[in-house]
């Protein structure tokens, strides 16, 4: 009987396919959980039952003080401005936000492992556009999420089977088709009412500058995307 599939190598094999969408993982007590990819990286992650505040992760990293904190949380309390937003409007550094937000996702996704993992826990990929809005990370640590290993992920020996092929004898996520953006269309990228927090974010992560490190098909599908944000912000898209 062959060894169940981790979630590093699920998300290993819909990386290669460079798949978005949503990988849907059931755990043995029944709880969904959920990992958002686009391009084949993992972008957010909904794990049942965690709760992980980026304010808090921002005041340990010392991008906010105690008070600055506080106030944070006040002001998430009485607007519907996300925590990103407030922590900028009280000081914090962009990057430390995004460092934060790629520590938080990553974070999300070792808890997710332990959880499941030789568990038979089963897993399903549903393919659907990913708006710019649900990224919560888009960093090179987003792309070693599902390619490098981590003290939760190992890296799958040569001999273990193709987890995009079908098995019966095991669940597996079905085979998503290859995600290839559309300049044609991109309003099917990016969200119609695109605010202005999340238009900056996106643009500086998907800057050349913070291309270091990728592969030269990465770095154009983060042209691709950067062009398609930045049409659909001045209106031409």
């Amino acid at each position: 009987m062959s060894k169940p599939l981790t979630l590093f190598e699920v998300l290993r094999a819909l990386h290669d396919e460079r798949a978005e969408g949503d990988l849907v993982v059931r755990d043995r007590s029944g709880a969904v959980h959920r990992v958002v990819l686009r391009a084949g990286r993992p972008v957010a992650a909904k794990v049942r039952g965690r709760f992980d505040p980026l304010l808090a992760r921002l005041r340990d990293l010392g991008a906010l003080d105690e008070r600055a904190h506080r106030h944070a949380l006040g002001q998430l309390a009485q607007t519907e401005r996300r925590a990103g937003e407030v922590a900028r409007s009280l000081g914090a550094a962009p990057q430390q936000i995004e460092r934060a937000l790629s520590a938080q996702l990553r974070a999300a996704l070792d808890a997710l492992a332990r959880r499941v993992d030789g568990t038979g826990a089963t897993y399903a990929f549903e393919a659907r556009r990913v708006a710019a809005a649900e990224i919560a990370s888009w960093t090179a640590e987003s792309a070693r999420a599902s390619t490098s290993s981590s003290s939760s992920f190992a890296r799958p020996s040569p001999s273990r089977p193709n987890p995009s092929r079908p098995n019966p004898s095991r669940p597996s996520p079905s085979r998503p088709s290859p995600s290839r953006p559309n300049p044609s269309r991109p309003s099917s990228r990016v969200p119609d009412r695109l605010d202005r927090e999340t238009f900056r974010r996106l643009a500086r992560a998907l800057h050349p500058d913070r291309a270091h490190g990728l592969s030269e098909r990465e770095r154009a599908e983060n042209a691709r995307a950067l062009a398609e944000l930045t049409a659909r912000w001045h209106g031409l898209g």
